[in-house]
């Protein structure tokens, strides 16, 4: 969560509405008036610099890796409690 609030608001809304909200591409380009394309490369530069700012912050390698490799199942145990 660290991470993330220091990416711009920007990236942490795409990447929220993609991951939290399980927001398609295109879902999210019609909520942003978005062509889909500009929401796929917004989405993989969100989640390459939130990638960065993990490894600069993580206090040792294995942790970013594992926090990097889990983000999309920690998102989705997320997503699946507010659901509920």
């Amino acid at each position: 969560m660290r991470a993330l609030r220091r990416i711009p608001i920007e990236s942490q809304l795409i990447l929220e509405m993609y991951y939290w909200e399980g927001m398609p591409a295109h879902e999210i380009g019609e909520a942003l008036e978005m062509p889909e394309p500009t929401v796929r490369t917004k989405i993989r530069r969100a989640r390459l610099r939130l990638e960065q700012i993990i490894q600069e912050t993580a206090s040792a390698p294995s942790l970013s890796k594992s926090t990097i490799d889990g983000i999309e199942t920690w998102a989705r145990k997320i997503r699946d409690g507010i659901g509920n």
